[in-house]
């Protein structure tokens, strides 16, 4: 992670925050239906059962008392839970579309990038651990060329050597070649592309 912050300029940056907002809001909606039924059907049972007259007249100034305090309030608090989720969510989708732009990079071959987030962003610890991964893999791929390096140059020593006719030389150049093949043998041999049986 850097130093600079990366300010997102979209609000809204994949259909994944949509299915959270929607998430969040259905349990607002859910909760607003019980919350409401619990507040005003009693108030409503009392206005249907009570006798005309002053019962029915504190019921009916109760219901609207609460009706002008209720609503107000459950509209702010649809739009504080709203914007918290839309913000809440960005901190977690915001990190998922940086590694799927790392993904992209590394199966393209590109073992340079790191994901940078920014600094109150969930998934911190997620993007340590994949950057620490692409440091691995560009350390190994690294020690690979290295190695493969070494063996086209005793390979070339072993082609000149036989041109001028030179055995000793030969022999000197082949088991260098060999050395670093098995070098290189080792680095191949420390990635698993099968999966484990059992």
């Amino acid at each position: 992670m850097t130093k600079r912050a990366h300010k997102r300029r979209r609000i809204l940056i994949d259909r994944l925050q949509l299915r959270l907002l929607a998430i969040t809001l259905l349990y607002f909606l859910v909760t607003a239906v019980i919350l409401s039924l619990a507040m005003f059907g009693p108030l409503i049972w009392e206005l249907n059962v009570a006798e005309p007259g002053i019962g029915q007249a504190v019921a009916a100034a109760e219901f609207l008392s609460l009706h002008t305090r209720f609503w107000p309030a459950l509209l702010a608090t649809f739009v504080t839970l709203s914007v918290h989720s839309i913000f809440t969510s960005h901190r977690i989708v915001g990190p998922l579309y940086r590694f799927r732009v790392v993904f992209e990079q590394v199966k393209q071959g590109n073992l340079v990038p790191f994901v940078r987030l920014r600094r109150r962003d969930f998934l911190l610890k997620e993007a340590a651990a994949l950057d620490e991964m692409i440091t691995s893999l560009r350390d190994r791929v690294h020690r690979l060329t290295t190695a493969h390096g070494e063996a086209v140059k005793e390979s070339a020593g072993v082609k000149r050597a036989l041109q001028d006719e030179s055995i000793r030389a030969a022999r000197v150049h082949l088991v260098e070649l060999e050395r670093a093949l098995t070098h290189q043998q080792q680095q191949l041999d420390a990635f698993r592309i099968e999966p484990t049986k059992g």
